[in-house]
């Protein structure tokens, strides 16, 4: 029989382990998820030793390995190649390359959203409209700081502002996915 394609994860539920989920679920890859690395750096030696074939990771980590000739970025998660790697298939091309539209792609389509979002600010709910208007200006003032983005820039860090709004419909989006997709959602970020 085909042999299983062995994915590194720190633990379930993670982010490293939820996108081998999702995306091996989307596209049908015969694999078995190993969780419980303590760090994305012993997953990474676990690669290198050949212990698995391959692991989820931020770009800027994974930059490191390429750097390094120690790995190789083989997929992109996202509906289109990013201009930094042209050559680098994305998974949206490859599920619409499949006919798209499937569960699976659209399970991949929200938790690629929910990625790009990265870290959100929250309030609470009763929040005074006047005081929720001022935070968003202070944190959108912020990032857009000549001084701040200079230190990000500098730190190798990449710094990207979605604007509440754009957020909002990201929320609302994956609050109209249907009941069973959000709770299939759910279940990929548990054992298997």
């Amino acid at each position: 029989g085909e042999q299983e394609f062995l994915m590194g994860a720190t633990a379930v539920g993670s982010g490293s382990y939820i996108d081998a989920r999702i995306v091996g679920d989307a596209l049908d890859i015969q694999q078995k998820v190993i969780h419980g690395f303590n760090s994305s750096s012993d997953a990474r030696l676990a690669l290198l030793r050949g212990d698995i074939f391959g692991m989820w990771s931020s770009l800027t980590s994974a930059m490191k390995g390429v750097r390094n000739a120690q790995e190789k970025i083989v997929l992109q998660l996202g509906p289109h190649r990013h201009p930094s790697m042209p050559a680098i298939p994305a998974t949206g091309e490859i599920l619409d390359s499949l006919g798209g539209g499937t569960d699976g792609a659209k399970l991949v389509d929200i938790w690629h959203a929910l990625n790009e979002v990265g870290r959100v600010i929250v309030a609470p709910p009763d929040v005074d409209e006047s005081k929720l208007a001022f935070l968003r200006q202070v944190v959108e003032s912020s990032v857009n700081d000549e001084e701040f983005v200079q230190l990000a820039a500098e730190s190798r860090r990449d710094l990207a502002f979605l604007p509440s709004h754009e957020l909002q419909q990201l929320v609302e989006s994956f609050a109209a996915l249907e009941t069973d997709l959000r709770f299939e959602l759910l279940s990929l970020a548990r054992s298997e």
